[in-house]
């Protein structure tokens, strides 16, 4: 039995271009609060976050992700767990919004977690189909083939029961990634067309009764989105974000933005 290696087959290019990203990232809310003495931490808190962050993935990175598939019902109820209890226990300082739980000064989404535990599980479902074909006697060099119709609807069903579970908190942009990284896993699979077009017709039979489930505020950003100009002030931010980006260009201009300058 060899040995497990499991930084030999590492994509150092994507860790590295994360690592960028997180010190972009960190760059960005240092400039923006420079001048904000209450604000002054939130850097320092991202830091922090991204140091942690980053020993998890270490650690995880170093688990063969084989290890992880026959564990996907328990990583799949773990997810719903967390959700499910976020929803009874969570906590808020938005209205009824239910999204995280506070440990002290420290504050933890579950949503995010179960996304990893949402792409652990969607991937150990539309793999069974091989597993299986290999598993069979005089199958061992046969080309492996996409998942079938039981296993695309069986993760589709998984994947909408924590879509569902993150709505209700409600968070519909959280929720809609799950949906997205569902569908991107599922082409990755090469999965037949006609699959992806049947799930595409479902999504539009359901949006009517979808649109009357959503609160308003949600209605309201969706039509924001779609005609910018019926509400300026809805769009307020972005106009800002817009103003921001524009005379920095591509390398920016940390702590001498032009609306910051004359705010």
């Amino acid at each position: 039995m060899q040995p497990v290696q499991p930084w030999r087959r590492f994509d150092f290019v994507l860790l590295a271009c994360a690592l960028l990203l997180i010190a972009l990232g960190i760059a960005m809310i240092r400039s923006a609060t420079v001048n904000t003495s209450d604000l002054a931490e939130l850097w320092r808190r991202q830091a922090t976050y991204a140091g942690f962050g980053l020993v998890l993935f270490l650690i995880l990175a170093a688990i063969p992700y084989t290890w992880w598939r026959p564990l996907w019902p328990l990583l799949y109820l773990l997810a719903v767990g967390l959700l499910v209890l976020v929803l009874l226990i969570g906590q808020s300082e938005i209205g009824a919004v239910r999204r995280w739980f506070y440990i002290g000064s420290f504050r933890f989404q579950p949503s995010f977690p179960g996304m990893l535990l949402h792409v652990l599980t969607v991937a150990a479902v539309l793999t069974l189909r091989v597993r299986r074909e290999r598993q069979l006697p005089g199958n061992g060099n046969e080309e492996e083939r996409p998942p079938g119709l039981l296993l695309y609807g069986l993760s589709g069903v998984l994947t909408l029961v924590l879509a569902a579970l993150v709505f209700r908190e409600p968070d519909l942009s959280t929720a809609a990634i799950y949906g997205v990284l569902w569908l991107a896993m599922a082409f990755a699979s090469d999965i037949r067309l006609v699959y992806l077009l049947g799930t595409g017709l479902l999504g539009i039979a359901g949006a009517i009764p979808f649109w009357h489930l959503m609160a308003e505020y949600q209605r309201q950003r969706i039509l924001t989105f779609l005609n910018p100009e019926k509400d300026p002030g809805a769009i307020y931010n972005l106009r800002q974000a817009l103003m921001g980006a524009e005379p920095g260009r591509v390398i920016g201009r940390v702590r001498h933005g032009v609306a910051l300058r004359r705010g």
